[in-house]
């Protein structure tokens, strides 16, 4: 149960702060409990997407190390499942960050669409060598880098590296 919370909660709180929605004076949070959250579909969409990229990563990593072929089938339908959902939720997220933390999705539209389309063409190459039971090259085509450092860059005004 762990496994499957943890990711979501993870994703909502980077979404909620993504979203700029939390309010602080000083210290102390102003925006209340649920506000941030509970009725941003921004926010549930990061959460969404980042329960998805957990299993992909973990079911391409396993297909690549299973010694069984039909162990290695299993690891790889499922890689194939959560790609293709976390490939349309990153869509979804994308388009939802126009409203939701539109700051963010200016900054992508603006200065990292190049580093997006990698994320995006990467993210196709993945599936393509899955398609092709080539799991070292899935495990090397590292499209959640490439997808994470887009959103990394696209929020960096908004992160304190100190």
């Amino acid at each position: 149960m762990a496994s499957v919370i943890t990711p979501l909660i993870l994703g909502i709180i980077v979404g909620s702060i993504a979203s700029g929605e939390i309010g602080l004076e000083g210290s102390i949070v102003t925006s209340g409990l649920f506000t941030p959250w509970a009725s941003s579909p921004f926010v549930w969409s990061v959460g969404g997407l980042t329960r998805t990229l957990f299993p992909y990563v973990a079911s391409v990593y396993l297909a690549n190390e299973a010694e069984e072929d039909d162990l290695a089938e299993g690891f790889r339908s499922r890689a194939q499942l959560s790609g293709g959902l976390a490939t349309a939720l990153a869509l979804l997220t994308y388009w939802l960050a126009k409203d939701g933390a539109p700051a963010i999705h200016q900054r992508i539209a603006e200065n990292v669409a190049p580093l997006f389309s990698a994320a995006a063409l990467s993210s196709v190459a993945a599936i393509v060598t899955l398609l092709q039971r080539r799991y070292s090259l899935s495990t090397d085509s590292s499209p959640l880098l490439k997808l994470s450092s887009s959103w990394e860059v696209g929020a960096q005004p908004n992160i304190r590296t100190s």
